[in-house]
């Protein structure tokens, strides 16, 4: 359910994954709530060089010189393509300025954009996110199967491991999609849940074929480890193992 805590645990587990050295994918598919898109305040925009070209500022061909000159010089697409006199400074600067609104990620991978040029750093070794791009609540409805599985086999080959936020299985359309598409479901639940909201989760999740590897219980007490026998069991392990 909203709040149960589905965002800061793919989250943890996207940083912990990335610190043992697997190169990690966080995927935003909470699309009504944003979760990991709005809360860590990561986006990605449109790169330069598509923007010039879909103004008809430059052609493919000088922007490949130019990228072939930049990653030599290490110097910036933009300056480059002003001082080859491709583009003038004050095309440079409209360019500049479209780019800062426009974001990319989910939706526009799933539209067709190079899956790649919609995916963003995080600033953690390791750790890559495809943000939301431009998707509303009301592209939620928008969101299939095909075109999922699609851009997960996409991004299989580049990433160790491919994690996915999803909003409440009980409350958000696209939750039950990924469920789908994903090869494993961890089912997130928080102390205080009310087990008949539970069960409809579980339900859910079994009617739409997936894989549930497992619940995580959030915000669990002292008293729900000793009623879980799993401290008697601890206890019985030996010292050293």
């Amino acid at each position: 359910s909203p709040g149960a805590g589905k965002t800061s645990l793919a989250l943890a587990l996207g940083l912990s994954f990335a610190a043992s050295g697997a190169k990690t994918l966080l995927i935003d598919c909470d699309i009504v709530g944003g979760g990991l898109t709005s809360k860590m305040k990561w986006v990605a925009r449109r790169r330069l060089g598509q923007i010039l070209l879909r103004e008809n500022l430059i052609t493919p061909s000088q922007l490949n010189a130019a990228l072939t000159a930049a990653r030599r010089a290490r110097g910036r697409l933009g300056e480059m393509l002003v001082s080859n006199g491709a583009i003038t400074g004050v095309d440079l600067e409209r360019a500049l300025e479209i780019q800062s609104g426009e974001y990319v990620g989910l939706r526009e991978a799933l539209n067709g954009d190079p899956v790649k040029e919609c995916i963003t750093g995080t600033g953690t070794p390791g750790l890559f996110l495809l943000p939301l791009g431009s998707a509303q609540r009301h592209h939620a409805a928008q969101l299939s199967f095909p075109a999922l599985r699609n851009l997960l086999d996409q991004v299989r080959p580049w990433f160790d491991v491919v994690l996915i936020d999803t909003g409440p299985v009980c409350g958000s359309l696209e939750a039950s999609v990924v469920a789908m598409a994903a090869d494993e479901v961890v089912l997130t639940v928080a102390r205080g849940e009310q087990r008949p909201l539970m069960q409809r989760a579980v339900d859910q999740l079994v009617a739409a074929g997936a894989n549930v590897a497992g619940i995580v219980l959030n915000r669990a007490g002292v008293e729900d480890i000793m009623a879980s026998g799993f401290s008697s069991s601890m206890r019985s392990v030996p010292m050293g193992e």
